[in-house]
This record gives structure tokens, C-alpha cells and sequence, in this order.
């Protein structure tokens, strides 16, 4: 004898419907749709962090101070080792802040 419970209830809507209704709902986990770390560097004194992200085809770079978030470098990185020497001048000699790189 089958427990309370042991069968599923039946769907009301077909089941690409429900799929449909829970990627609204929840979000779809698709991983292209996430950036994935690449590397990461520290300034001397550890309290800048700059990470390099690629996201599909791009590169970008989030500067950290202290752990928080303070800023993203998107343009003129159309490869990682750009990227990563972006990220390296960055936390080293601290020109993050220029113009040519910010996102506006």
C-alpha cells in the first residue's frame, strides 16, 4: 500500500509551460549567461583587488577596495591578456580610475 503522497499530483498546463513559467519565475541557470573568473591580483598592500571576468565573448575587470565593490573596467579588452595586464596595472600603479576604461 502506497504512502499519503507517493504519486505526483497532475500538472494543470503542459509540461513546456511549466518550464516556461519557473525560468520566469526563478530565472533560467544558464551558465553562458554568467561571467566566469579568469584570475585575480592584489596590490602590495593587499587592500585593492582587481578580478578578470569573461562573460560569452567579452572580458571585463571589477576593481575591489577592502572587499567592497568599487568600479568596472570594460573597454579596450577584446582579449585576456589585455585583460590581465589591465587588471595588474590597475591594483599596481592605481590609474584605474581613467576615462578610456571605465564603463559609463
Amino acid at each position: 500500500m502506497s504512502g499519503k503522497g507517493s504519486k505526483p499530483r497532475p500538472l494543470s498546463v503542459d509540461q513546456k509551460t511549466f518550464s516556461n513559467n519557473w525560468d520566469n519565475i526563478f530565472g533560467k541557470n544558464n551558465l553562458e549567461d554568467k561571467a566566469v573568473e579568469i584570475s585575480t591580483y592584489w596590490s602590495d598592500d593587499s587592500t585593492l583587488e582587481a578580478i578578470v571576468l569573461k562573460e560569452k565573448k567579452s572580458y571585463f575587470v571589477e576593481i575591489y577596495h577592502n572587499g567592497q565593490f568599487l568600479t568596472k573596467l570594460t573597454k579596450n579588452m577584446t582579449t585576456v591578456g589585455e585583460a590581465e595586464a589591465i587588471a595588474e596595472n590597475a591594483v599596481a600603479e592605481r590609474w584605474w580610475l581613467e576615462d578610456e576604461y571605465v564603463e559609463n
